[in-house]
């Protein structure tokens, strides 16, 4: 079981070409933290439940972690390892930091027995949960309950190693079977239903704006099929081009016109309700919608211009034994 031989299997990557870094958890990331802790600070003062993730003491540095106040975890003194924490910036806020100087105080576990732990650092807040959540407070600490890998390779030897990597593991673990999984492909799990949300909006969004533009084409041909004759006197007559031009497509543009800002409310809506479910999100600005709008109507324009063209510049003969020949 890899429980048993993890110091082995550790020892031995870490001895791989291409392997930088290897270090453990308790769980996996970025669904890393195990059931929350309920916790006291300096001798009873307030109670906290925060998350507590299990991790081996380089875990901070091969994940890039900056330390903003305090210190790493020290590999080389266990004891001071085990009974030492690292918090994150939300969960030290709560303590007052940093206005308050927490580093080396006593955070107590509310077990039975109690467990008196030490504040050794604190380090940046990383997401550790859903994007759509706030980041909450989070505890580190290296107890040596960890159990799963996390390898820092070189990407140059990338499938190289993992298939090295993949011999250590069914050398000590045969029984089951080695799934690695890339921390980019971890994370992008959190976000993958709303990435296939946005990918259908953005179907819809481009089906919408074709449907949009083959109904308006659509209308153009009929309104300047029923105007043939009209438009042919109007130019015997010595209509300027650009009145013609205005008598065809004023109509139609229009209700394009008219038609975005009756949506525009709605779909700023539906946008709203939407990131009302993200902690972290954009302020939606009216100049987006605006944008969206003015692209619209240019592209509307642009096609009932062009077809127009045919019926305005046609010679007004046609136009009139067009007309008389539908007779």
């Amino acid at each position: 079981h890899s429980w048993r031989n993890r110091e082995a299997i550790k020892n031995e990557i870490q001895q791989i070409k291409g392997v930088k870094e290897i270090a453990m958890t308790y769980g996996g990331l970025p669904d890393l933290p195990s059931e929350p802790s309920k916790l006291s600070f300096k001798d009873g003062n307030g109670h906290y439940q925060w998350a507590t993730a299990h991790v081996s003491p380089n875990f901070a540095d091969l994940l890039n972690l900056n330390i903003l106040d305090g210190q790493h975890f020290d590999g080389k003194i266990t004891s001071k390892s085990e009974n030492a924490v690292l918090l994150n910036e939300t969960a030290a806020k709560q303590l007052g930091w940093p206005k308050e100087n927490i580093i080396g105080n006593q955070l107590q576990v509310l077990e039975d027995p109690p467990i008196k732990k030490s504040i050794i650092g604190v380090v940046n807040d990383y997401h550790f949960e859903s994007f759509k959540n706030k980041i909450g407070p989070l505890m580190l600490q290296s107890t040596g309950w960890e159990e799963t890998f996390i390898v820092k390779i070189d990407i140059q030897d990338q499938k190289e190693t993992i298939s090295t990597i993949a011999e250590v593991w069914n050398h000590y673990v045969p029984k089951y079977p080695f799934t690695p999984r890339f921390l980019d492909q971890s994370y992008a799990r959190l976000i993958a239903e709303d990435t296939k949300q946005k990918n259908i909006m953005l179907l819809f969004t481009l089906l919408t704006v074709c449907v949009a533009a083959v109904g308006t084409l659509s209308l153009t041909a009929f309104v300047q099929q029923g105007k043939v004759k009209e438009i042919a006197i109007r130019k015997i007559l010595g209509a300027p081009l650009l009145k013609i031009f205005h008598h065809l497509t004023a109509s139609i543009l229009g209700i394009t016109i008219i038609s975005g800002l009756a949506a525009i409310p709605f779909a700023w809506y539906i946008v709203q309700m939407w990131l009302d479910g993200f902690s972290y999100r954009i302020i939606l600005s009216p100049s987006l919608f605006l944008m969206g709008y003015s692209s619209l109507v240019i592209v509307m324009g642009i096609i009932v211009l062009i077809y127009t063209c045919r019926g305005a510049l046609q010679n007004p003969v046609k136009g009139l034994k067009v007309e008389y020949e539908s007779l």
